[in-house]
């Protein structure tokens, strides 16, 4: 999960969103992803063939970007990669509402989480998952009130947040809030992954250490091309992290919506498919 910085206001806090769709026998079963942007092609193309293919290979994230690139672009397209992979049936759509840096606050993603209800009340669409990967942690160690009003209007749909990577058990928001399914990162070995964060608060853990996705890298001002194009090469990454491991989860969600499990019941079912330990 991406730490985002708060807005300074009597309140503090923010994270991020985005979101996704898979046709069921009931209903469109929409799944809104938070994040940075979802590249057209990406996410989808490569995202899809990473489904189908098997393929796993990618380069390092952070060993391969260049020193100008920024850390967090492409994130978005990644979790949406993850997601695809695991729930290939679903049809991404993204909202940005923070910057390739990561960086929003709590009214931005309070505001993109009320167009996301409203998009799909628009179209006919029942809400049913959203995957929030990013949060913060306050000074006093409770969610900004403007979040949790938010998560509170959401309450036929299913949250998944990424717990954080601050190797932390203080609480982190608004994954800490007790209507949202909050994940942390496991190794390699399955255990916790160091940098995770942990504690009583969180409900799951899923793999979130050198997970392979779909990534778009950006490269500006290259030589050969028009001035002011930015070239993007599509293809797959490697990248650990919280942000990573939820969409996992949000995935096993859409799977036993789409079979028809009740919402409460499909979130105790992976939370047992995952516990943290």
């Amino acid at each position: 999960g991406t730490l985002l910085r708060p807005r300074l206001r009597a309140h503090r806090g923010g994270p991020r969103k985005s979101d996704d769709h898979a046709r069921t026998g009931r209903h469109v079963l929409a799944v809104a992803i938070a994040g940075t942007t979802v590249v057209a092609g990406g996410a989808v193309g490569i995202g899809a063939a990473l489904a189908y293919s098997g393929d796993q290979s990618g380069t390092s994230v952070e060993a391969e970007l260049p020193p100008e690139a920024n850390r967090q672009a492409g994130h978005g397209t990644f979790v949406a990669g993850v997601l695809l992979q695991h729930a290939s049936g679903v049809t991404v759509r993204h909202h940005r509402s923070l910057s390739s840096l990561g960086l929003t606050d709590d009214l931005t993603v309070a505001a993109a989480l009320r167009e996301v209800r409203t998009l799909a009340a628009e179209h006919g669409e029942q809400l049913d998952i959203i995957v929030l990967t990013a949060g913060c942690y306050t000074a006093d160690d409770r969610c900004p009130p403007v979040l949790r009003r938010e998560i509170e209007r959401t309450r036929d749909t299913i949250v998944v947040a990424s717990a954080g990577n601050g190797g932390s058990e203080r609480p982190f928001w608004p994954a800490a809030l007790p209507e949202v399914t909050a994940v942390a990162a496991t190794g390699l070995d399955g255990s916790l992954a160091e940098f995770s964060n942990r504690g009583e608060w969180v409900n799951a853990a899923a793999p979130g250490v050198n997970v392979v996705s779909s990534f778009v890298r950006l490269i500006p001002h290259q030589e050969g091309v028009a001035p002011g194009t930015t070239t993007r090469y599509y293809g797959a990454a490697t990248w650990s992290g919280t942000s990573f491991a939820a969409p996992l989860i949000a995935a096993e969600l859409a799977r036993l919506l789409r079979a028809g499990t009740a919402a409460d019941e499909a979130r105790r079912k992976v939370c047992e498919l995952y516990p943290i330990e």
